[in-house]
């Protein structure tokens, strides 16, 4: 069984725990990223990736767009995002979402800023550094 420690905004801590059963489908030894669905404003959003190394948390602006969301909405972007080739990427905006994350008796909900870029991406929204 392996353990990772996540942080509740209150300073508490608590394990998140990977069980055999969790684990029936991973080849050993693996370097799987981790991509989770998570609870954006009150829609479902499936393929999140979990960036530890991030320091912005991203949604598409196709996920922004089906979410019924408009332009208007965006709050005008504050600086450039750059990606790991070290180009610029094109931010529409800046929103704010409250996330939920965890299940059942652990669950934890946290309005954080989400920089909604025009790029396309094999995942739907990066979590990064400012959720985690």
């Amino acid at each position: 069984m392996s353990k990772l420690k996540i942080l509740f905004a209150k300073g508490e801590d608590a394990d998140i725990l990977f069980t055999r059963e969790d684990s029936r489908w991973v080849h050993y030894p693996h370097i799987d990223t981790l991509v989770v669905k998570v609870n954006i404003g009150t829609y479902n959003i499936y393929r999140v990736f979990i960036d530890n190394g991030s320091s912005a948390n991203e949604l598409t602006y196709d996920v922004y767009n089906k979410m019924g969301f408009l332009d208007t909405d965006l709050l005008p972007p504050a600086g450039h995002l750059y990606g790991f080739i070290h180009d610029s990427i094109n931010m529409k905006g800046l929103i704010r979402f409250p996330v939920t994350l965890g299940e059942e008796s652990c669950i934890i909900t946290h309005v954080s800023e989400f920089m909604v870029v025009d790029q396309p991406c094999a995942y739907n929204a990066i979590i990064g550094r400012p959720i985690l």
